[in-house]
C-alpha cells in the first residue's frame, strides 16, 4: 500500500514539474519581440547574419530619408532656381540611323551631338530657334556586337542658330514681314480710313470696313459705304430715303 502511495506521489510531482517548465517557456517566448529590421548582431553570431542585419538597417534608413524628402516636397519646401537658356547649339542625345539589313543594329546606337534649342525674344506661337549652319561628321560604328565589322555613318552637328519666324500663309493682298513675323497689307491707306468715325482698317482684308454692322428692320438694308441702314430702292431704282 505504501509503495503505491509513493509511486502516485512521485508521478504527481513529476507532472507538476513538467507543467511548470512548459509555462515558463511560453512566458519567455511571449516576452521576446522580433523586429525584422533591428540589428541582430547579438542574436546571430555568423558573418552572414551580420551582413543581412546591416543591409536591412541601411534599407530602413534609406526609406526613412526618402519618406522625409517626399513629405517636404509635398509641403512645397523644395524649390530650384534655373537659368534661362537662349537660342544656341546645345548637347543632345540622338539615335544613330539603323542599318539597311533587317534585324541588325549599330553600336553605339545613341550618340551626343549639338542641336539648336532655347528661347527667343518673341512668343513661341510666332517664332522658334532655327538652324543657320551645320557641319557633317562621320561616326564610326560597329555592326552589332562584332568589333571587327566597322562601318561609318554620316551625321551632323548644328553649329549656328538664330531666332526665326514660323511660316505663315498670307493673302494675295498681303506680304510677310520677317521683322514682326506677321502678314502686312501691300496696298491701302489706313490713315484715310481712320478719318471716318464709322469705319476702321481691317488688316486681314486690307480694306476699310464698318466699325459696327447692325441688323436693319423691314424695308431697310445695310450700306457698307455709309455704314448705315438705308431704305431699299423702289422698282424704278430711285432712293426713297435714308434712316
Amino acid at each position: 500500500m505504501r509503495t503505491l502511495i509513493y509511486r502516485l506521489s512521485f508521478a504527481f510531482l513529476l507532472l507538476c514539474f513538467m507543467c511548470t517548465v512548459t509555462i515558463s517557456l511560453r512566458l519567455k517566448s511571449k516576452a521576446i519581440s522580433f523586429d525584422p529590421l533591428k540589428r541582430i548582431d547579438d542574436v546571430t553570431g555568423t558573418a552572414r547574419g551580420r551582413q543581412l542585419a546591416a543591409v536591412k538597417w541601411r534599407q530602413k534608413s534609406k526609406r526613412i530619408t526618402e519618406d522625409n524628402r517626399v513629405r517636404k516636397q509635398k509641403r512645397g519646401g523644395d524649390a530650384v532656381e534655373l537659368e534661362m537658356k537662349f537660342c544656341k547649339p546645345y548637347p543632345s542625345i540622338l539615335p544613330v540611323p539603323e542599318p539597311a539589313v533587317l534585324g541588325s543594329f549599330y553600336l553605339p546606337s545613341f550618340v551626343e551631338l549639338y542641336r539648336c534649342a532655347g528661347g527667343c525674344s518673341m512668343p513661341q506661337e510666332i517664332g522658334y530657334c532655327a538652324v543657320t549652319d551645320k557641319k557633317n561628321i562621320t561616326v564610326r560604328v560597329n555592326l552589332g556586337q562584332n568589333p571587327k565589322q566597322h562601318h561609318t555613318v554620316v551625321m551632323s552637328n548644328h553649329t549656328g542658330c538664330q531666332c526665326a519666324c514660323l511660316p505663315k500663309k498670307c493673302t494675295s493682298r498681303q506680304r510677310f514681314n520677317t521683322d514682326i513675323c506677321e502678314c502686312e497689307c501691300i496696298h491701302g491707306d489706313q490713315s484715310d480710313c481712320n478719318k471716318n468715325e464709322n469705319k476702321q482698317w481691317d488688316r486681314h482684308l486690307c480694306e476699310c470696313v464698318c466699325s459696327i454692322e447692325s441688323a436693319c428692320k423691314f424695308a431697310y438694308k445695310w450700306n457698307k459705304e455709309s455704314c448705315l441702314c438705308e431704305l431699299d430702292e423702289d422698282p424704278t431704282g430711285s432712293v426713297v430715303g435714308r434712316l
